[in-house]
């Protein structure tokens, strides 16, 4: 099955089709073991190097997924290197690896799999952020993430997924500990270059890179000219032009994917025979597979429909090399360069709306990709936009054909100049700034010399400046160079340090975009009313203390972002800006708005959050066009009535405010969305809430609302109702009628009951009721068909109703704290449910139908009255977590042997007696804890469990172990301490995998010979034992960096000790030991020796050799 699915991955990997990540709902809860013990020894790294081609020809997948499966299970290599040129699937295969780690087996190898994308230019913090932000390490700085993600690391086995990698990286700058025999660590890593993937350690036998063989390249090209064309079918003459462009593509699946995309409209044999021609004909079709691939690409660029599109693609490639472009901020230039500019787009809100078309033209085409999912969620996401739909990205060899397009080498589309990211001192070359278009040079570390004085004469085609993030020296710019840049339309100095920029502002009335935001300029000249054209203007975060005058005579602005200033006060002229569209005024000063506001009838956004704003003027109902009003974490105490006026209002905001009561006029915002009110005063809402009939999201959360009006359901388009730490007592029947609610919140109330009409929620999803006083569910619960997951965690509910069986949806069910005392039979009939969490009730017993659960994965039962399991558990087949500690269980059932996919097993503090033979037969089982129980010995069928990595039987009253325990190879952790053991089978040698061996405070009186055999022990504790003497063999110990022996009657140890060479604590203490051997010096790692209390009379002159000692405790010696 696993393998079957690898291969549906590389199938996919083949068409380079995008999905979304395959992340478990569920995490596996366990324990870490061994995370305090220091770096482990780095050998030198063997790796293996896999091509694209084994990817893409679908007769070789077989062989390709033999060869990952080998590369996962071979510990004796450790960086695997797929090479291969731009385009031909090496980034879509990685995220098919990230994504679907479980069933390619990295979940059961590896703690954690990391993807990090390197690109061209790599900056070791940019690497860092990415590892920093997957992992969740939480940092104080970003000078200590090397640090940070190395301790991190110590001792944890990771895959880390290095895509698209230009040149040698050292891992040891990143904090990343070089993966080795030890730490069983591994590398997958993409590049263009075979000899890049050689100095990331590579072996020289490298397999070569393949596209796609003809007829492969047929069918993935026809896939992506459409599903309804069958190219097969059509006139001879279209199919004989088709082959022939699919063959131009050189089996290249993105060029194959692109180019099929350009041609799904081509209906005739003339645009065939045109695209061939056209292909045929490139100047660009050399040698050179780059330039081949590039006039490839260029060739569907060609058949954009105009221009302004084409100049808006090219225009991505302004921005940093595999980074997500916010979709609002590349709107935001386009207008400003006036690419969006039409006859048939009169205002900006048109040419905004062309520009969202424009992005999905091109994404369709695969010239442009959605971009990555970021973790900035906002509740105002739950209303259907998915982080992929706010960015884009474009693939590295799409950029670098926009690269080539606008390159002197091209020079159709005039010349950008561009430094991205990159760390440079120096942009001086008088050639390239005489016809440049655009520059980009955003996040630049430093650059000392931006223009010479005399080069600053000759760049008057300059449109877009793109300063983002850099930081210049003290002469960087002359003084005169925007007096000599009259055509400059969009200059961006984001975080910028440059404060004389702006002395000649007023030569630019060609302006349209200026970003200031966050910059060293501390404020505007007058002379900004001169520029006329301006549209976009940020001015955020400056320090700001007021506005200039004549800032009204900037008409044309949509765009104002006063932002995180020092603003106190606004002037009226500010009703001049008729076209204003976005006003940011947040993180300011402003006590109140001036009345004019109410004459900017264009307005359709206004952030006013966390500004001491106590009222809106009576002229904020003249915003007839206002869409979205934030004013949350404001005093505002009360709305005013003619707040209904503001018809066209979709979210509005007021969370955290001081906000009593809404108006009456609420009701009338017929075309609200969102409504946010959590963490304010509210005690009630008005009857016309319910003549909201758009509302999808509303958020009563941390109020004072005691009810909820019966209009409610009028609320017929509500998904998220949000009610939790309220005073909420009872639900009216009228809640029955929100047919669309998806999630309903009702947490920490004072509800005790749920009304019948709650069957209702036909479209309910989720519903939390955890910590409320519910002491019951009416029966009318089993017909909520759609929910997935129900939280009934610390309520009074002492039973389940029998319809509870008709939730044949349900996923997960959480009732761990609550006062139940049983389950119904009818919980069997849910059978899609997979987490089952009865922790800490009064549960006695599980009836026998619990066996239905066919895909129950996670059943929680600790600290409950459970005296046995039914028979019927085995029936849980896909089970993989079962915790019933601290609970009354006796015995395990026979049938336990049926949980053929369990992995951790938690039966401690229980009274168990033993275990069924059966238990052998648990076979994916890795963890076991048995710790105090009644548990006297083990079954010879231990021995099966050949996936057992954690064993732990302290505190029991085993006496001793089977000798069947020597087939547990994988096993790492085995803890035996404070039990009845008085020796261990010789078959221990068995445990070849051992790391962590704990005897401590056992009747153990010798160690078997075999001991030696356990070469991968690091950790052995023998504390408190009948311990007289160590075995010779105890030498063969060759990774072993703790020894524990004190409190034993140890009286000598053998010469062999001398062969621990990575030995680092070794604790003698309160033994009989008379003497040191003088091989004590071969211990060359020891840090730490504890002699105290014991007889040694002296040392040998041999511990001198010891460079790494720091501690020697000889007291009482």
């Amino acid at each position: 099955m696993a393998e079957q699915t690898l291969l549906n991955i590389v199938r996919e990997a083949v068409v380079g089709k995008v999905v979304n990540d395959v992340i478990p709902g569920l995490l596996s809860r366990g324990m870490e073991w061994f995370r305090n013990l220091p770096a482990l020894r780095e050998d030198p790294v063997r790796a293996v190097l896999i091509s694209t081609a084994d990817l893409v020809g679908v007769e070789k997948i077989d062989g390709y997924v033999r060869q990952i499966r080998d590369f996962l299970d071979d510990d004796t290599v450790r960086i695997l290197g797929i090479h291969g040129m731009g385009g031909v699937g090496k980034t879509t295969l990685l995220q098919k690896v990230k994504n679907n780690f479980h069933d390619i087996g990295a979940a059961q190898r590896f703690n954690h799999v990391i993807f990090v994308t390197v690109s061209r230019a790599p900056e070791i913090l940019t690497i860092q952020e990415q590892i920093v932000k997957q992992l969740d390490i939480k940092s104080t700085s970003s000078t200590e993430y090397g640090t940070d993600i190395s301790q991190f690391l110590l001792n944890k086995r990771f895959l880390l997924l290095l895509d698209d990698v230009w040149e040698e990286l050292n891992l040891h700058d990143v904090g990343v500990p070089t993966p080795c025999a030890e730490n069983k660590c591994k590398i997958i890593l993409t590049s263009r270059s075979k000899s890049v993937c050689c100095k990331m350690g590579t072996p020289r036998k490298l397999l070569e890179v393949e596209p796609l063989s003809e007829s492969e390249a047929w069918i993935l090209f026809k896939k992506n000219v459409g599903g309804d064309v069958d190219l097969d079918q059509r006139d001879q003459e279209i199919c004989r032009h088709a082959k022939a462009v699919a063959k131009k593509c050189g089996g290249l699946p993105l060029a194959l994917k692109i180019v099929g995309c350009t041609m799904a409209n081509a209906s005739s044999v003339g645009e065939w025979r045109e695209a061939e021609r056209n292909l045929t004909r490139s100047p660009h079709l050399v040698e050179d597979m780059k330039e081949k691939v590039l006039s490839l690409l260029e060739f569907s660029f060609d058949r954009l429909p105009n221009d302004n599109t084409k100049q808006c693609l090219l225009y991505c490639c302004l921005f940093k090399e595999d980074k997500n472009i916010s979709i609002t901020e590349l709107i935001h230039y386009w207008i400003g360069e006036g690419f969006l500019d039409s006859e048939y787009s009169k205002s900006t809100s048109e040419a905004e709306d062309r520009g969202k078309t424009i992005i999905s033209s091109l994404i369709s085409a695969s010239l442009l990709q959605k971009g990555d999912k970021v973790d900035n969620f906002s509740s105002r996401d739950l209303l259907g936009v998915d982080d992929s739909d706010k960015y884009v990205k474009v693939h590295d060899v799409v950029r670098e054909m926009c690269l080539w397009l606008t390159s002197s080498e091209s020079d159709k589309y005039g010349k950008f100049l561009l430094h991205p990211g990159m760390n440079i001192d120096i942009i001086s070359d008088l050639e390239r700034w005489n016809d440049v278009r655009r520059v980009s040079l955003c996040d630049l570390v430093t650059c000392q010399e931006f223009l010479h004085q005399n080069e600053a004469e000759i760049c008057p085609n300059l449109v877009t400046l793109l300063l983002n993030h850099v930081r210049f020296g003290e002469l960087s710019i002359p003084t005169c160079f925007l007096r000599k840049t009259k055509s400059l339309r969009v200059m961006a100095l984001k975080s910028c340090n440059l404060t004389n920029i702006l002395e000649d502002i007023s030569s630019l009335q060609e302006l349209r975009y200026l970003d200031l935001s966050n910059s060293e300029v501390q404020s505007l000249p007058n002379v900004i009313n001169l520029c006329t054209s301006l549209q976009y203007l940020n001015i955020s975060k400056i320090g700001l203390q007021s506005l200039p005058n004549m800032v009204d005579k900037l008409e044309k602005l949509y765009y104002l972002n006063v932002s995180q200033n020092m603003l106190e006060s606004l002037p009226d002229s500010i009703s001049a800006l008729i076209k204003l569209r976005y006003f940011d005024a947040s993180y300011t000063r402003l006590t109140t708005l001036p009345s004019t506001i109410g004459s900017l009838v264009e307005l359709e956004y206004l952030d006013l959050q966390c500004i001491p704003l106590q009222k809106l003027p009576e002229t904020i109902c003249g915003l007839v066009n206002l869409k979205d009003l934030n004013m949350s974490k404001t005093k505002l105490q009360n709305l005013s009535n003619n707040i209904g006026s503001l018809v066209e209002l979709k979210y509005l905001d007021l969370k955290s405010t001081e906000l009593q009561k809404l108006p009456n006029s609420i009701g009338d915002l017929v075309n609200l969305k969102y409504l946010n009110m959590s963490h304010t005063k509210l005690q009630n809402l008005p009857n016309s809430i319910g003549s909201l009939g758009e509302l999808e999201y509303l958020d009563l959360e941390s109020t004072e609302l005691q009810k909820l009006p019966d209009s409610i359901g009028g609320l017929v388009k509500l998904k998220y109702l949000k009610m939790s730490k309220t005073k909420l007592q009872n639900l009216p029947n009228s809640i029955g009628s929100l047919v669309q609610l998806k999630h309903l919140y009702l947490g920490y109330t004072e509800l005790q009951k749920l009304p019948d009409s709650i069957g209702g929620l036909m479209n309910l999803k989720y519903l939390y009721m955890s910590h409320s006083k519910l002491q019951n569910l009416p029966n009318s619960i089993g017909s909520l068909v759609q929910l997935k997951h129900l939280y009934l965690e610390y309520t009074e509910l002492q039973k389940l109703p029998d319809s509870i069986g008709g939730l044949m949806n349900l996923k997960y069910l959480y009732m761990s704290h609550s006062k139940l005392q049983n389950l119904s039979n009818s919980i069997g009939s849910l059978v899609e449910l997979e987490y089952l969490d009865l922790e800490c009730t009064e549960l006695q017993k599980l009836p026998d139908s619990i066996g239905a659960l066919v895909n129950l994965k996670y059943l929680d039962m600790p600290h409950t009255k459970l005296q046995n399991l039914p028979n019927s558990i085995g029936s849980l087949v896909q089970l993989i977590y079962l915790d019933l500690k601290s609970t009354k269980l006796q015995k395990l059932p026979d049938s336990i042997g049926g949980l053929v996919n369990l992995k951790q097993l938690y039966v401690l503090h229980t009274k168990l007696q033993k275990l069924p033979n059966s238990i052998g037969s648990l076979v994916q089982l890795e963890y076991l804890d048995l710790e105090c129980t009644e548990l006297q010995k083990l079954p010879d069928s231990i021995g099966g469990l050949i996936n057992l990595k954690y064993l732990y039987m302290s505190q029991t009253k085993l006496q001793n172990l089977p000798n069947s325990i020597g087939s547990l190879v994988q096993l790492e952790y085995l803890d035996l301490k404070s039990t009845k053991l008085e020796k261990l089978p010789y078959s221990i040698s068995g445990l070849v995998n051992l790391k962590y061996l704990d005897m401590s405070h056992t009747k153990l009186q010798n160690l078997p010979n075999s001991i030696g055999s356990l070469v991968e022990l690091e950790y052995l504790d023998l504390k408190s034992t009948e311990l007289q003497k160590l075995p010779d063999s105890i030498g063969s110990l060759v990774n072993l960096k703790y020894l524990k022996m004190s409190h034993t009657k140890l009286q000598n140890l053998p010469n062999s000790i001398g062969s621990l060479v990575e030995l680092e604590y070794l604790d003698l203490e309160s033994t009989e030991l008379q003497k040191l051997p003088d091989s004590i010096d071969g211990l060359v790692n020891l840090k730490m020796l504890n002699v105290s209390h014991t007889k040694l009379q002296n040392l040998p002159n041999s511990i001198r050799s010891l460079v790494q000692f720091k501690h020697l405790d000889l007291q009482c010696t």
